[in-house]
């Protein structure tokens, strides 16, 4: 599908409130097990999430 229109349509909308949040830096070397890392970030990135929607910084 083509991005154009969709972020025209965004952008027609006007201003749109957005939460960046970064979570604390991961060590990954070659002997770290991605799928156990994968999981922890998703976690992280689920908490943050949910505290961003309720208002909350993390």
């Amino acid at each position: 599908f083509a991005l154009g229109p969709h972020l025209i349509g965004v952008l027609r909308r006007g201003a749109i409130d957005v939460v960046l949040t970064w979570g604390e830096p991961v060590v990954f070397e070659e002997a770290s097990d991605r799928k156990a890392v994968a999981r922890a970030l998703e976690a992280d990135v689920r908490r943050h999430t949910a505290l961003a929607l309720r208002g909350r910084a993390a």
